[in-house]
């Protein structure tokens, strides 16, 4: 038989008691918390195991260091596309502009060293003879197709060209032509061309094509542009 000290046992249980004394402070200083006696875990419930480190993470993701996934911060880009413009709806807003000025509209291809010259394509107007520049700028596209057919020998779809319109002396109203001839003369009246960028329709007011209208030079291989009477091609 073994016969133990009073001390040794004395000892071993002030050991223990000291161990579970320690063991809560312990577990805090490893960052585990311990789950509340009310909680009561279901499927959709977050496990209550969270270390404090985890928590702190969490923190900086929320406070703009990679989290926030809903992108509400971020800037809505400004949607720039143009609405493409109906030849027949252009000149119908032309025809209804009665008491403004007449301007001329053409076009010149660019890199085109042989050729200089600026090709007349068609008239534009605009309300109170206000938006000269941005009527040029937001029709350009009907009016290069326009070009097109007016001069297939001469402008290609591969072509870059310039927009701009002519600056007539005097008043600036354009002299009355004759409709029904084909391609017409683009050297019949002085003034000066004036080159018009797109970048002109950065300030300009939404609707604008409201404003302005565009009419090209009859072309009667296509009819557009075209005015009959009892089936002859006339003038306006």
């Amino acid at each position: 038989m073994l016969i133990v000290s009073s001390r040794l046992i004395t000892s071993s249980w002030v050991t223990a008691l000291l161990a579970i004394t320690m063991m809560p402070h312990m577990i805090e200083g490893f960052g585990i918390v311990t789950p509340s006696p009310a909680f009561t875990p279901s499927s959709s419930s977050i496990s209550p195991w969270t270390t404090s480190s985890s928590t702190s993470r969490l923190s900086m993701m929320a406070g703009g260091f990679g989290g926030g996934g809903d992108g509400a911060s971020k800037k809505k880009k400004k949607d720039t596309k143009e609405t493409k413009l109906k030849p027949k709806a252009q000149w119908d807003r032309y025809s209804a502009l009665k008491k403004d000025s007449i301007v001329r509209v053409g076009v010149k291809i660019v890199g085109d060293n042989d050729n200089d010259d600026w090709l007349e394509v068609g008239r534009i107007k605009s309300k109170g003879n206000a938006y000269t520049e941005i009527a040029v700028a937001r029709q350009r596209a009907i009016i290069a197709d326009h070009a097109r057919r007016l001069f297939p020998l001469q402008v290609s779809a591969k072509d870059t060209v310039q927009w701009g319109y002519l600056k007539e002396d005097g008043d600036g109203q354009a002299p009355s032509q004759e409709e029904g001839e084909e391609g017409g003369d683009n050297n019949n009246s002085s003034g000066e061309w004036v080159v018009v960028d797109k970048s002109v329709l950065t300030d300009a007011q939404k609707g604008i094509e409201k404003e302005i209208g565009f009419e090209g030079r009859p072309d009667p291989a296509t009819g557009f542009y075209c005015h009959y009477s009892e089936g002859r091609l006339v003038a306006e």
